[in-house]
Protein backbone atom coordinates (compact mmCIF):
# COMPACT_ATOMS: atom_id res chain seq x y z
CA UNK A 1 0.00 0.00 0.00
CA UNK A 2 0.76 3.61 -1.01
CA UNK A 3 1.42 6.13 1.66
CA UNK A 4 0.66 9.35 -0.19
CA UNK A 5 1.80 12.87 0.94
CA UNK A 6 2.23 16.40 -0.50
CA UNK A 7 5.53 18.45 0.06
CA UNK A 8 4.68 22.00 0.06
CA UNK A 9 5.15 25.82 1.50
CA UNK A 10 2.40 28.18 2.87
CA UNK A 11 1.31 30.80 0.24
CA UNK A 12 -1.29 33.67 -0.09
CA UNK A 13 -4.02 31.68 -0.86
CA UNK A 14 -3.11 28.44 2.07
CA UNK A 15 -0.34 26.31 0.35
CA UNK A 16 0.94 25.32 -3.19
CA UNK A 17 3.11 22.11 -3.26
CA UNK A 18 3.18 18.74 -5.05
CA UNK A 19 1.12 15.76 -4.33
CA UNK A 20 3.62 12.25 -3.41
CA UNK A 21 1.98 8.75 -4.39
CA UNK A 22 4.75 6.98 -2.91
CA UNK A 23 6.61 6.62 -0.19
CA UNK A 24 5.62 9.84 1.69
CA UNK A 25 5.78 8.33 5.05
CA UNK A 26 8.10 10.12 7.48
CA UNK A 27 10.55 7.19 7.25
CA UNK A 28 11.19 7.64 3.92
CA UNK A 29 10.65 10.76 2.73
CA UNK A 30 12.68 12.87 5.55
CA UNK A 31 16.23 11.48 4.85
CA UNK A 32 15.80 12.17 1.46
CA UNK A 33 14.88 15.61 2.03
CA UNK A 34 17.01 16.49 4.59
CA UNK A 35 19.71 15.20 2.85
CA UNK A 36 19.18 17.14 0.06
CA UNK A 37 18.45 20.36 1.94
CA UNK A 38 22.05 20.09 3.34
CA UNK A 39 24.20 19.22 0.49
CA UNK A 40 22.37 19.75 -2.88
CA UNK A 41 20.89 23.05 -1.69
CA UNK A 42 23.11 24.31 0.78
CA UNK A 43 20.63 24.73 3.54
CA UNK A 44 18.51 27.54 1.16
CA UNK A 45 15.24 26.12 1.71
CA UNK A 46 13.30 28.82 -0.84
CA UNK A 47 16.01 27.41 -3.71
CA UNK A 48 15.17 23.80 -2.94
CA UNK A 49 11.72 24.82 -2.53
CA UNK A 50 11.88 26.65 -6.43
CA UNK A 51 13.14 23.42 -7.33
CA UNK A 52 10.72 20.84 -5.96
CA UNK A 53 7.67 22.71 -6.01
CA UNK A 54 7.92 25.34 -9.10
CA UNK A 55 9.84 23.45 -11.23
CA UNK A 56 8.64 20.14 -11.32
CA UNK A 57 7.56 18.88 -14.72
CA UNK A 58 4.94 16.28 -14.67
CA UNK A 59 5.56 13.54 -17.46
Amino acid sequence: MSTRSVIARPSETGYTGIYVHHDGSPSGRLPLLLTAYQHRFARDVEAMSVHLIDQVSIA
